[in-house]
């Protein structure tokens, strides 16, 4: 059986990308948009991010997915703190996790990405 496909690899050229048209998208569909804010949803999400080693993997997956060994290579931490900071990643729906034999994958979820950027931008009244 072959492993599950991480349907999008998320870089920063396809991100600007994606951040583009949903802009594009966002200002047709403002204010039905800006009704529907979840200020519950959005404060668990900046919860999860509110840590630097979290921040800084977000920023490493921006360039495509990695295999977790290489993410532990970036950090000065044992195996069970970077699987408890990527489990924190995966439960909040920011990374995508994937398994190939015995080895762990991971990827930014841009959906996820996206709904932060853009709901940020409402909250704050500013466009990006």
């Amino acid at each position: 059986m072959e492993p599950e496909k991480v349907p999008f690899l998320c870089n920063q050229f396809n991100l600007k990308k994606l951040i583009f048209t949903f802009y594009i998208y966002r200002k047709i569909s403002i204010f039905t948009y800006m009704n529907k804010i979840n200020y519950t949803k959005i404060a668990k999400q900046l919860k999860v991010m509110a840590d630097p080693k979290r921040l800084k993997i977000i920023n490493l997956l921006s360039n495509g997915e990695m295999c977790a060994t290489d993410i532990l290579k970036e950090f000065r931490v044992s195996q069970p703190t970077l699987s408890h900071d990527m489990k924190a990643l995966v439960d909040g729906k920011f990374v995508i996790a994937r398994r190939d034999g015995q080895k762990m994958f991971y990827a930014l979820n841009p959906d996820t990405i996206l709904d932060i950027q853009v709901t940020l931008g409402d909250i704050c009244n500013e466009d990006f």
